[in-house]
């Protein structure tokens, strides 16, 4: 998903989740959003409530449609100095990243080829006598019993 795939999705759910508020509280709803529309905060247009009916909407709906699944408000999310749920632009700043990141994992399980995976990986872990353990190089692959290079 681009950049503005993700801005347009946060707007789309975004006049979605106001509308439905201004149905139950008969308020006005403004009916432009963009990159600039607070979302928490002083001239916010949601609540608490709306905020967390907006995450599950967008996280849902870039499952449905990408097969990524995130998970928008994590620790690292509520944690941050300046928060992702400040504004749509710094929401969907946060969803790219997270989408990002989801499109680097990968979980490979070999038993051969693994001069191959070396080079693929960042991280390997080998399973030995009931423990895990990372590795780096095919040295650490002899000393842990699961090749014999020399």
């Amino acid at each position: 998903m681009t950049r503005k795939e993700v801005v347009d999705l946060v707007v789309t759910r975004l006049k979605e989740v106001t509308s439905e508020i201004g149905k139950i509280k008969q308020i006005e709803i403004p009916s432009v959003f963009d990159e600039s529309t607070r979302l928490i905060g002083k001239k916010a247009v949601l609540d608490s409530l709306g905020l967390v009916n907006l995450i599950i909407s967008v996280e849902q709906e870039i499952n449905d449609s990408c097969g990524i699944l995130i998970t928008i408000a994590d620790d690292r999310a509520l944690s941050m100095e300046r928060s992702p749920f400040k504004s749509v632009a710094t929401l969907a700043d946060y969803i790219c990243l997270l989408i990002e990141e989801q499109k680097s994992k990968g979980i490979l399980i070999t038993d051969h080829l693994y001069e191959h995976i070396l080079d693929l990986s960042d991280s390997i872990y080998i399973l030995s006598n009931g423990r895990t353990h990372l590795t780096k190089k095919s040295i650490d692959l002899e000393k842990l019993g699961y090749v014999n290079i020399s």
